[in-house]
This record gives structure tokens, sequence and C-alpha cells, in this order.
């Protein structure tokens, strides 16, 4: 038996401070890659809470991973660029 369309859906009240807060760490975890700045800004109590500001935005998350993996060199590509000694 379908629901009624007044019990599918239930209201939060949220103040404006908390829609503002809400508002302002989602902006600031778009921008920011390190989710502990954020976590430490926001004065959020565990990184569980900060994580959630983190809507799972591919092109953040590839970038950031894109950056720490582009700076990491295999050894086997070191060994190659090493001029051996004569």
């Amino acid at each position: 038996m379908p629901q009624e369309a007044s019990t599918m859906h239930k209201t939060v009240s949220v103040t404006h401070y908390e829609a503002t807060r809400h508002s302002f760490c989602t902006q600031l975890a778009t921008v920011e890659e390190n989710a502990l700045k954020v976590k430490d800004a926001m004065r959020h109590s565990s990184i569980k809470m900060t994580e959630k500001y983190y809507h799972g935005n591919v092109n953040i998350i590839r970038s950031t991973f894109e950056k720490r993996t582009a700076t990491v060199t295999p050894i086997e590509q070191t060994k190659e660029k090493t001029p051996e000694k004569k």
C-alpha cells in the first residue's frame, strides 16, 4: 500500500545559524582538500562529522589523487635515471 505524501517526507526545523554554518562548511570542503584543516576550522570534535560535508565531488577527489601521485616516483624509475659510476 503506497504511503501518503504527508508521511513520505519529514520536515526538519533548522535555525538560520545552523543553515549558515552548514553552507559555509560545505563551501570550505569544496575548496579545501585537507579534511583535517576543515575539521579544525569548524571545530568539529570528530573527523566523521567533517566527512559529511565532502559530498563525493569526483573532480575534487580526482584532483587530490592526481596531485599526490604526481609527486611519487617508483623505485624502478629512480634507478634508471641514476647515472652509473665509472
